[in-house]
């Protein structure tokens, strides 16, 4: 009975715990996003007062024209959607190096990469040209980083399927060499252009609003 007691105090701990983290992850992730974010009281026509999000801090716009600005965008998709056609094909192929587990470790980084880089997209490919501080690192900091990482497993895999080559003598595999290194290119240059895209800063005319009365950081 003591044993089971003591069981429940530690489930209870365990779940009150649990239940922190999710409760702060949603708080770090809320307050990313309102980053340099105000409240500020705002009178409407019919006399009520309304407290509304003002944002007060600097702004991120590239230096690129409107029509580069969306051909990028349908050069991102294009590049995403080869990306994963080519991972799809070679890992669904019946060869010795996708039933090795460095391989499936390898694979594994993939698909969570292309997951995670369609929900990046989505954010890059609506966000306005002229991005708030969160907008910036929600997209742009985090496109660069996933790209660059999902190219280094996939070059990796290279390597990966010159081992199994050597030890099944499978020359099916030179094949797989190939799609990973052109997969891996892929998204190397989506990394590469972003990657020297300039953001310059531009000021924001409402950072005088943080002194008026009844503002308040988010």
């Amino acid at each position: 009975m003591a044993d089971a007691f003591g069981r429940k105090e530690v489930d209870q701990v365990e779940e009150a715990q649990e239940k922190k983290s999710i409760f702060q992850l949603r708080k770090n992730s809320y307050q990313r996003h309102f980053e340099d974010y105000i409240m500020r009281p705002v009178l409407h026509a019919d006399g009520k007062t309304v407290n509304e999000r003002i944002y007060i801090g600097d702004y991120y716009r590239h230096d690129i024209s409107d029509s580069s600005w969306r051909r990028r965008k349908v050069i991102y998709i294009l590049i995403y959607v080869v990306t994963a056609v080519l991972f799809a094909l070679e890992s669904a192929r019946s060869l010795p190096s996708n039933e090795t587990k460095y391989c499936a470790v390898l694979q594994l980084i993939c698909i969570v990469a292309l997951i995670r880089m369609l929900y990046i997209l989505m954010l890059y490919i609506t966000a306005p040209r002229r991005l708030t501080i969160g907008e910036y690192k929600e997209s742009i900091r985090p496109l660069r980083k996933n790209a660059l990482v999902m190219a280094a497993a996939l070059v990796l895999l290279v390597p990966a399927l010159v081992i199994s080559l050597i030890i099944s003598r499978d020359i099916l595999e030179v094949s797989g060499m190939i799609i990973y290194a052109a997969a891996a290119a892929c998204m190397y240059g989506m990394y590469y252009i972003e990657d020297r895209t300039v953001y310059k800063k531009e000021e924001n005319p409402e950072a005088r609003a943080v002194n008026q009365p009844g503002t308040r950081r988010i």
